[in-house]
């Protein structure tokens, strides 16, 4: 029996086989921009209370069943930064990707809800944008006009009427 020295075809290179189709490249996902997010939080600003609002994500029948009646509600923000800054009691903060990503109809409810009970609403759309909304609202000097947050205010992609061509 002759003695295996290659396991290439001859005259291929390794890099010349077929393998499997390259992926097409992907924006960040928002799970990954919120981890990043978070991390920064506890880096750069460690004493500010942050936390995640874990609503999303699959879920068997029996455990969606069981964190509904503990009180999970589908379009809850995904962050809430627990700092309050006059008017506001806190902000609560959905992280969507860079490109794409949308708000369901229930998330535009409940962020209307949210800013009628006194919470700052924003929408972060990718790690840097997200920050940045973060940074505004506890940045007390560079928003001092706290009142006009929302739509068109400080934080301009704030909840507020919201148009079909945003909802999924």
């Amino acid at each position: 029996m002759p003695q295996m020295t290659n396991c290439r075809p001859a005259g291929r290179k390794l890099q010349d086989l077929p393998g499997p189709p390259a992926a097409p490249p992907r924006a960040t996902s928002e799970h990954v921009a919120q981890a990043q997010l978070v991390a920064r939080i506890r880096l750069f600003l460690p004493g500010v209370l942050a936390f995640a609002i874990p609503n999303g994500g699959g879920r068997t029948s029996w455990e969606g069943s069981r964190l509904k009646a503990e009180g999970v509600l589908a379009g809850v923000p995904d962050l809430l930064v627990a700092e309050p800054r006059s008017p506001h009691a806190g902000l609560f903060l959905e992280v969507k990707r860079a490109r794409g990503g949308r708000l369901s109809r229930a998330q535009a409810d409940v962020g209307r809800i949210l800013r009628e009970k006194g919470y700052a609403v924003a929408v972060g759309r990718g790690l840097e944008d997200a920050w940045s909304q973060v940074k505004a609202y506890l940045d007390d000097r560079a928003h001092p006009a706290r009142a006009s947050w929302g739509p068109g205010g400080a934080l301009g992609t704030g909840w507020g009427p919201v148009s079909d061509d945003l909802l999924s």
